[in-house]
């Protein structure tokens, strides 16, 4: 039997040539579109320290954070009226703190409030300038502070400062 090599005009090695190099890529814009969705709303994720310290400072808006089942910490930033706004908090992340900091107004008047979804074993630390404070769930540890003068008994009960 004689071996005879594959022409390079054979339409079977140029379909060959074409596959090999999509075989390739197509992985790569899958895991891409895949690690897109994952960011769901515009939403950051950040990885919890393993002692779980968590620090979020909001000097421009209220703080909702609610306590989930994932690993990590998802952050985005909304308006008052729920739409999602274009201000990427300043994020520090060392090896025994997670910082999350939206510093003071500067020249936009609107409020922006940042909106977290938490670990169940973060140690949370929140703080606000003058807007509230509400969590949905309880996490290993909590301590809220806000310059916010009013506070409803009722609030305070569905644990919403």
């Amino acid at each position: 039997m004689i071996y005879r090599a594959p022409s390079t005009r054979s339409p079977i090695y140029s379909l060959f040539k074409f596959l090999c190099p999509l075989a390739l890529i197509l992985p790569l814009i899958g895991s891409a579109l895949t690690s897109v969705a994952s960011q769901n709303n515009d939403a950051l994720h950040f990885e919890l320290p393993a002692n779980g310290n968590l620090r979020v400072e909001n000097l421009r808006g209220a703080v909702i954070a609610e306590v989930w089942n994932e690993n990590y910490v998802s952050v985005s930033a909304i308006s008052d009226n729920g739409q999602a706004v274009n201000v990427p908090p300043v994020v520090d992340r060392g090896e025994t703190l997670l910082s999350i900091r939206l510093s003071r107004r500067t020249g936009n008047t609107s409020p922006v409030n940042l909106e977290l979804r938490v670990p169940a074993r973060a140690h949370l630390s929140i703080t606000t300038g003058a807007g509230s404070i509400e969590v949905a769930g309880m996490p290993a540890a909590l301590l809220a502070r806000t310059n916010r003068e009013s506070r409803s008994c009722a609030a305070i009960a569905r644990n919403s400062w």
